[in-house]
């Protein structure tokens, strides 16, 4: 009965980040870091010795490029199969730690939308975050799972995939200092773990001591990025970050083709109503009451341990928060279960709000991908005229001027977001041209932030603080009104 349960929680969180992460069924195009990456010229493989910091994670990207090259449905493909293991392996965990199928599926379908994370259902790239994270957790689930029945193919099943992880990404590196929190495990077990984390940090440390050209700036930490990376925190949970994702995420919501918007809000309702039903059934409200308090000090720890690496490296983004949202999330929850006629009317409330920020925000990244997608279009229609010309102009301002991405101007903000979604940056422009005309001279390719004027057959502007003025044969401009000549439609061009 309750494995029943659990499998058809399972299935409905899938149905439901297809419904608020996924619709309309579309990711136009790659992101800037993945056409910066599909340009990336590897001069050793060898990435153990090469990249010191996450070897497996460049392997794991060579595999998926591999796959996808520039196919961004397939891209979308990866994205949607990964978050949805991801969302199956959150209620696994969570079902394992407390024991109770409704709680754990409840608290999933808050994770499903928190707005911290919204930016990771846009962009490929994202994907090896999201597997090596549900490697962190698999490995935490597991080794509950065998503090609880001695068998040890959940040791050796959680310390394999702790070994992988460490090396793909140092996200969870301190991962076994919370099993020290499990009353049943033995120190000779945890010292397993421990040995895998020496065995990593060793290689760290040779890497940077004799291999220091290799390595990153992750290497290195200072008060400063501590306090960045604080700050980091509180502007993502609490501060400006979270304000824009709540305003976009609504403001966009309404912004939504209507036919589309008419079958959100029917089915928000729907859901909400179901919602009500399932949670006047609920029978978990004296349980939580005698909850162990050592579960909070797991929860705490556990977000205090996976945010360590973040804090040494000053700084955190969405992707950084997969893990310790199922902290925050669980901690607020299982509190506020506690007092039941309150409880239901505010997570009721909570995730209605939620679910319409991360449709609206699903809409920008959908918009976005379209943007990156037109531009590529463009350039690949026109790849032999563009490859005759000595320069490359891609004109930044122009998108900025004519396409509206924005409620309060930014001068900076040259259409690299559009209502918060990653669109333009400079290595993704340069890596759609290069891997279209399949030309490495990225010299050619000018991007242009300010205002150009055309005088006696030359294009005059300033470059990196350099004037230029180049004859026009020698020039290919790419703008907004050669992208989007019968206008601009919710990212594509008019027909």
């Amino acid at each position: 009965m309750e494995k029943n349960k659990f499998i058809n929680f399972n299935f409905i969180l899938v149905l439901l980040n297809i419904f608020y992460h996924f619709i309309p069924f579309e990711r136009k195009s790659l992101s800037p870091d993945d056409y910066s990456l599909l340009v990336y010229e590897r001069v050793n493989t060898n990435y153990f010795f090469n990249f010191f910091e996450r070897p497996i994670q460049f392997y794991y990207l060579d595999l998926q490029y591999l796959i996808t090259n520039d196919n961004a449905f397939l891209g979308l493909i990866i994205l949607f199969l990964s978050s949805s293991i991801l969302i199956i392996v959150v209620n696994y965990f969570l079902n394992t730690l407390l024991k109770d199928n409704n709680i754990s599926f409840l608290i999933s379908l808050l994770y499903l939308v928190f707005y911290t994370k919204t930016g990771i259902y846009n962009n490929l790239i994202n994907a090896h975050i999201i597997l090596v994270s549900i490697l962190y957790l698999l490995s935490f689930t597991f080794f509950i799972k065998y503090t609880k029945n001695k068998k040890n193919i959940y040791f050796f099943t959680s310390i394999f995939l702790y070994l992988i992880s460490i090396f793909w990404y140092e996200i969870g590196i301190f991962l076994p200092l919370i099993f020290l929190l499990f009353k049943k495990s033995s120190l000779k077990i945890i010292f397993s773990y421990f040995f895998v984390t020496i065995i990593y940090l060793t290689y760290r440390i040779i890497g940077l001591l004799f291999f220091n050209e290799t390595n990153d700036n992750h290497s290195s930490f200072s008060l400063d990025q501590i306090i960045n990376a604080f700050y980091s925190f509180i502007n993502l949970y609490a501060g400006r970050s979270a304000f824009r994702t709540f305003i976009y995420g609504i403001y966009q919501y309404f912004k939504i083709p209507f036919y589309l918007l008419i079958i959100f809000i029917i089915c928000n309702s729907i859901i909400i109503y179901f919602l009500y039903n399932f949670l006047n059934k609920l029978d978990s409200y004296k349980k939580s009451k005698i909850l162990d308090k050592r579960l909070y000090l797991i929860l705490l720890i556990s977000f205090l341990i996976f945010s360590i690496p973040n804090i040494l490296h000053g700084s955190l983004g969405d992707r950084h928060t997969i893990i310790i949202n199922i902290s925050v999330i669980s901690i607020a929850f299982l509190y506020l279960i506690k007092f039941k006629n309150f409880f239901k009317i505010s997570y009721l409330l909570t995730f209605l709000i939620l679910s319409i920020v991360s449709q609206g925000n699903s809409w920008s990244h959908t918009v976005s991908t379209r943007i990156n997608s037109s531009v590529y279009d463009f350039i690949n229609n026109n790849k032999q005229e563009i490859s005759k010309s000595n320069f490359i102009i891609f004109d930044k301002l122009s998108f900025k001027k004519n396409i509206h991405h924005e409620l309060i101007y930014n001068k900076n903000n040259l259409l690299n977001t559009y209502f918060g979604a990653q669109v333009f940056e400079d290595w993704g422009i340069n890596g759609m041209i290069v891997k279209s005309l399949n030309n490495g001279e990225k010299n050619k390719i000018l991007i242009l932030k300010d205002e150009y004027n055309m005088e006696n057959n030359n294009m005059n502007f300033i470059y990196n603080e350099k004037k230029y003025s180049i004859p026009l044969n020698e020039i290919f401009i790419i703008n907004y009104d050669s992208v989007y000549k019968n206008g601009f439609l919710n990212g594509i061009t008019k027909k």
